[in-house]
């Protein structure tokens, strides 16, 4: 899941849930969300409503968003759930960093 900036007219925050088709391995859009802000409180009623929509998925990917972390601590069935995180984005901090 990632968030993505300034991509739609009213320039608030686009969450996606994306992953793996197990069957064919093709990226498959499960959910999406516009959202006003990225807090703990947004970040845990989104995962609520996936689980209910969606059932509960096997890992979570995203970025080293604070509030993504703590939503999942806090929600029943989602601390047991392996987060990790994005590829691209340790790779785009090393190259910042590095």
């Amino acid at each position: 899941m990632d968030a993505t900036y300034n991509t739609n007219a009213y320039s608030i925050p686009l969450v996606v849930f994306s992953g793996l088709d197990n069957n064919h391995y093709k990226n498959v859009l499960f959910a999406i969300g516009l959202v006003n802000d990225e807090t703990k409180s947004t970040y845990s009623w989104l995962f609520n409503n996936f689980k209910n929509i969606n059932g509960m998925p096997t890992m979570v990917i995203a970025d080293q968003d604070q509030s993504i972390r703590s939503a999942l601590q806090e929600n029943d069935g989602w601390k047991d759930i392996p987060h990790r995180l994005c590829a691209w984005h340790i790779g785009r901090n090393l190259r910042r960093y590095f």
